[in-house]
């Protein structure tokens, strides 16, 4: 017999009443404090195919055996930083349980800031490059950021904070350039601990290792084994605690990124694979709103189209979530002066955005109109939210824009009762 998308998500709610209600949009404590909120705008939007893919989705995870439900976060510099994903990691492991960090990198080795829950450290120099830096000639691919180094000697570690959930890690896979000149890697852990390669997992350009127990801190080698190594390019590291049936929330952010610099990455797709996403949010347009006049729309509906396409098709047949940017502000000189005014190209951006969802039957958040629409930035700038730019929010800002996505994610299963 074939289930429906209500009996599905019925389904669901019987078993997940509890921590669904924890995060129903009716906090009206939230909405007092922040009546800019436009309540009528936290849900998904989606048509009936969008509906029945997501419903299918989670239903078939529920009844099989999967190694983790991966949410994978992509996005810009509202993402990079983490704050944005933190309600919608809580959401997920509150209902599957934690399975991880998911995606890490070494983001201060790298000289940038990096979601919390873990830091990095080297005493060495590394080479940093962004996927949006196309002069300096290095590969990106799962991150968008990448660190290299020609010194065999060289290494990074990564603390798992000790308060967080995140420190139980039991795998790690390091993403790196093509075996046969990269240097190959020793990977310990806490009290010295030797994370033995996993022979069974093949890849050109990933090394999987596994630790006896679990660990908090990590430790990466290079190791010279051959003359043909000349060098270390690592583009991302994916950890797990090897729990089945939970959930990861990975984070993937880059300052300054649009869907362009995502899609010119050398392995991004191919990487992105590799951690097999179940639900892919794509939480981008603020950059491109910045090129005003010389944004191409409809090149712009083309890389989105093209990104999702790519997406949708990998192994792991992810669900897709589009996200529009928040209504940020774009400075202005007045007489000797620097004002900030509502930047109008981004309701560009959000409507292609918004459009682009619609044609692939993908579901969509307007965290755009969410947040309170057009001049929305000015308010939240008002009550000391915003940075002085007024193009990013602050930590309980961005936690409040998270905590009304996952909301939302909640919302689509609460109301097919």
């Amino acid at each position: 017999m074939q289930l429906n998308g209500f009996t599905i998500l019925m389904t669901l709610i019987l078993c997940y009443s509890n921590v669904l209600s924890q995060f129903k949009p009716n906090d009206t404590a939230l909405y007092a404090a922040y009546p800019i909120i436009n309540q009528q705008a936290v849900k998904l939007i989606g048509d009936s195919i969008a509906f029945q893919e997501f419903a299918s989705k989670l239903h078939s995870f529920t009844t099989a055996n999967h190694a983790a439900f991966h949410v994978l976060h992509i996005g810009d510099s509202h993402v990079q930083a983490g704050f944005f994903t933190e309600p919608i990691r809580e959401l997920f492991s509150s209902i599957y349980g934690y399975g991880g960090p998911g995606v890490v990198f070494p983001y201060q080795v790298a000289k940038t800031n990096g979601p919390p829950g873990f830091s990095s450290s080297s005493d060495y120099t590394w080479t940093a490059k962004r996927n949006v830096k196309y002069n300096i000639p290095l590969p990106t691919g799962l991150c968008g950021h990448t660190i290299y180094s020609t010194n065999p000697s060289a290494s990074f570690n990564i603390r798992f904070n000790e308060d967080s959930s995140y420190n139980r890690i039991r795998n790690l896979t390091i993403f790196h350039s093509n075996r046969d000149t990269n240097f190959n890697y020793i990977v310990t852990g806490d009290d010295s601990i030797i994370a033995h390669m996993d022979s069974s997992f093949q890849d050109i350009r990933a090394t999987r290792f596994i630790f006896g127990k679990d660990v908090s801190r990590i430790r990466v080698s290079n190791n010279k084994t051959d003359s043909k190594q000349v060098s270390s390019t690592i583009t991302g590291m994916y950890c797990n605690n090897g729990n089945s049936n939970t959930a990861i929330t990975s984070v993937i952010g880059v300052n300054g990124a649009r869907y362009n610099d995502y899609m010119s990455s050398d392995w991004f797709i191919e990487q992105v694979s590799l951690v097999a996403p179940q639900l892919i949010i794509l939480s981008l347009g603020t950059n491109e709103s910045f090129e005003y006049n010389k944004l191409n729309l409809t090149q712009f509906a083309s890389t989105i189209d093209s990104m999702v396409s790519r997406l949708k098709n990998l192994p792991s047949m992810p669900i897709i979530l589009l996200t529009t940017p928040p209504a940020v502000c774009r400075s202005k000189r007045v007489s000797k002066r620097i004002i900030y005014i509502p930047n109008t190209y981004t309701a560009l951006v959000r409507q292609v955005i918004l459009d682009q969802a619609a044609k692939n039957h993908l579901l969509s958040f307007d965290l755009y109109e969410a947040m309170g629409g057009e001049k929305s930035m000015k308010w939240w700038a008002l009550k000391r939210m915003t940075d002085k730019r007024q193009i990013h929010f602050t930590k309980p800002a961005y936690r409040i824009s998270g905590s009304l996505l996952a909301s939302a994610l909640a919302r689509l299963m609460e109301n097919q009762k």
